[in-house]
């Protein structure tokens, strides 16, 4: 690494603030970055969701440009703050977030935006960032400290091979991702179909004769369209007769359930707590640590197993993580685990919905 060049930001780049609007000035005009799409992308998406009604002067003082870096400069902790997103091409009249920085390139820049956009992302600079944020009521970035902040790359040719392979790999994530997404998918319909809609209830009342509540009959009904190769009384007999053949009335719910079927509020059947301030990432680190966020780093040290992990504040709030291994939760999440453990997997698809 004799040859990289290492440089502070305000050396390669020009910081500018974005856009405070008001509500009523979003969802028609222009395209523009929001605070979400910074991040939670690497690069800017190929098509900007969020639009603003902005004019040709604010369209030029907040253009989007091939190579411009942006940073979330506040947030409600430190593990969401200095999120970066590189553009890599020209949005038209595009603007952006105020809650985000603006660092374009200077001019005849020798950094590569492919290159760039993963080396903001890795836990070298998330490590630069959190130790010289400043924290009041939230935790924020300002010029003084970007200005400070160092960056690292090799000559241009390397950082073209850098970001290509690194390019290729995240290509894979996303193709992984997009098969856990459709197996999860199919959970979740499942789950539906079992507990939510009671369709191998239905199966089993109908095939034993049993009587089919009023409220239930366009349902039974719509089972008994269904091909026996799709029912689960057909294709997993064993796994059918768990479910019961009849119905109840539960006067909790005002509703017919399946027979033998309980009722009960989460805090009987499930424990509640919150995490713990983050752990030190030092050394060999092996166990993953969750904020609202994700998995956020590692550390040498754990506090739960085999837990539901929910993030409780900031962007990521009301997110939701099945973690069935030893880990470190934070204090921006919350556990969830069932009274018996091996349930958890229902306790995750029943929160999800």
């Amino acid at each position: 690494m004799s040859d990289w060049t290492e440089s502070t930001l305000d050396e390669e780049y020009e910081f500018n603030s974005g856009l405070s609007k008001s509500r009523d000035q979003f969802g028609f005009g222009y395209g523009f970055v929001s605070f979400k799409d910074v991040f939670y992308n690497f690069f800017l998406p190929n098509n900007l969701a969020e639009l603003a009604n902005t004019n040709d002067k604010e369209q030029d003082s907040c253009s989007v440009k091939r190579g411009d870096v942006f940073l979330t400069r506040t947030s409600e902790t430190f593990n969401e703050l200095g999120m970066s997103s590189v553009a890599l091409k020209d949005y038209e009249k595009a603007t952006f977030n105020g809650f985000t920085k603006r660092l374009r390139p200077i001019a005849n820049s020798n950094i590569w935006p492919e290159y760039i956009g993963y080396y903001f992302r890795s836990s070298y600079f998330r490590r630069l960032v959190n130790s010289m944020a400043t924290m009041t009521t939230r935790a924020s970035l300002n010029n003084e400290i970007l200005s400070k902040l160092k960056v690292k790359y090799p000559p241009l040719p390397e950082q073209k091979a850098i970001a290509h392979i690194l390019g290729k790999l995240d290509d894979k994530i996303a193709l992984n991702r997009q098969m856990n997404q459709t197996l999860e998918a199919m959970a979740q319909a499942l789950f539906k179909s079992w507990f939510v809609d009671f369709d191998p209830v239905l199966d089993n009342a109908l095939e034993a004769g049993s009587e089919i509540p009023d409220s239930l009959q366009a349902m039974a009904d719509k089972r008994q369209l269904v091909p026996n190769s799709k029912k689960l009384l057909h294709t997993n007999p064993a796994l059918a007769a768990q479910f019961p053949s009849s119905f109840v009335f539960n006067e909790v719910l005002d509703k017919w359930v399946p027979e033998g079927w309980g009722v009960k509020s989460l805090g009987e059947i499930a424990v509640f707590g919150n995490g713990k301030t983050s752990p030190k990432r030092i050394g060999n680190a092996v166990y993953p640590v969750y904020g609202s966020n994700g998995e956020i780093g590692r550390s040498e040290d754990f506090n739960k197993e085999n837990i539901l992990v929910v993030g409780r504040v900031g962007t990521y709030c009301g997110s939701l993580y099945f973690v069935k291994n030893k880990c470190w939760i934070t204090d921006n999440t919350m556990f969830a685990q069932m009274n018996d453990p091996i349930n958890n997997l229902f306790l995750y698809l029943f929160l999800n919905r």
